[in-house]
């Protein structure tokens, strides 16, 4: 359900009677869920992905308007991708190499080429360390990318892209475990990023896929990282350089996170800031949405409720009926693990 603040739920009804394109729902009066009509039913879809999927992420990859979705394969050193369609079916995915990846991805046109590129943290030579970064540099359409592994010491983990020096080209980051450090290696334009790192800031010392590492925009077209951690968040902004010239801290009173999404809901291309969190008192997992005003992370006043018992990991309209609707993954012992798919109904 869509939980609208400051009077908006009964001009949010009002909206619904009026024929505001929702059928079978709430539509939420909040804009930072774009007049969406949330479902009060859900339909199971389910999917065979690969051994030990530690990750789902929703990304409309081939860029044809629809939402795709991707698992991280960690047993079987690939990925799955689920072409996103209109009837939100999982049907015939693709399966690209990708190495034994960490957990975390990161996306973005990282050879300027107008298609998006992956990157990700890889044990290239088994668990438990991560030895290199993954760079999986795509061509338009649906074919099976190119993938380069590059050397990295000291067990690196989470990992984003953004402009972090403000030369116009994405920068790769990533948590280092030795020495604790955010380091930071520069990015060329053309596909390639430097050599040798610099550590840039310190992080906390805590387990793997405790740390999150969240690209998002902020004042004056500057691209910041929110790193999210169990029980807060931190907020770091660059300068020239790739230095991290402040680190705030926001969503304050915000516990038991368990993934950030941006996702653009409304359309007016900023994109919101959803924060997955368990709901007393049977545990599901609510989206609660906030925005960046330039100064500040505000509440934006939509909550949209997830399924009982079940971890989110993207939220996007994956069949196009203009409901928002939520994927995860099943752990199954000793067989592939199953990609989850609920549909708002």
């Amino acid at each position: 359900m869509c939980r609208a603040t400051r009077g908006t739920a009964a001009r949010a009804r009002t909206r619904a009677s009026a024929g505001s394109g929702c059928v079978g729902g709430r539509c939420c009066g909040s804009p930072a869920c774009g007049g969406r009509c949330l479902g009060t039913r859900w339909e199971l879809r389910e999917a065979v992905a690969g051994r030990e999927t530690i990750e789902v992420f929703a990304l409309d990859i081939d860029a044809d308007g629809r939402a795709d979705l991707l698992t991280a394969d960690q047993l079987d050193s690939t990925m799955h991708v689920f072409w996103g369609n209109p009837g939100g079916s999982l049907a015939s995915p693709s399966v690209w190499p990708m190495g034994r990846m960490n957990g975390q991805l990161a996306w973005g046109d990282l050879d300027e080429d107008g298609d998006l590129d992956l990157v990700a943290t890889v044990q290239s030579h088994g668990p438990p360390f991560a030895d290199a970064i993954g760079i999986m540099r795509r061509e338009p359409g649906r074919s099976v990318p190119s993938l380069r592994l590059i050397p990295e010491v000291g067990d690196v983990r989470e990992i984003a892209l953004l402009d972090a020096d403000l030369d116009g080209h994405l920068d790769v980051l990533v948590r280092r475990v030795e020495g604790g450090c955010l380091l930071l290696r520069r990015g060329d334009g053309r596909g390639g990023i430097e050599e040798q790192g610099r550590c840039v800031t310190m992080l906390r010392d805590l387990p793997d896929m405790s740390i999150q590492l969240t690209r998002v925009a902020v004042a004056g077209g500057r691209q910041g990282l929110v790193v999210r951690y169990p029980n807060d968040f931190e907020l770091m902004r660059f300068g020239a350089g790739g230095d991290v010239f402040d680190s705030l801290p926001i969503l304050p009173g915000v516990r038991d996170a368990t993934n950030l999404l941006l996702m653009d809901n409304n359309g007016d291309g900023r994109g919101e800031w959803q924060v997955h969190r368990r709901l007393p008192p049977d545990g599901a997992i609510g989206t609660d949405v906030y925005r960046w005003d330039g100064a500040q992370v505000v509440a934006a006043g939509c909550s949209v409720t997830g399924v009982p018992e079940f971890l989110p990991r993207a939220i996007a309209d994956f069949d196009g009926d203009g409901m928002l609707d939520l994927a995860g993954y099943h752990r199954v012992s000793d067989g592939p693990w199953m990609l989850r798919m609920y549909l708002r109904r």
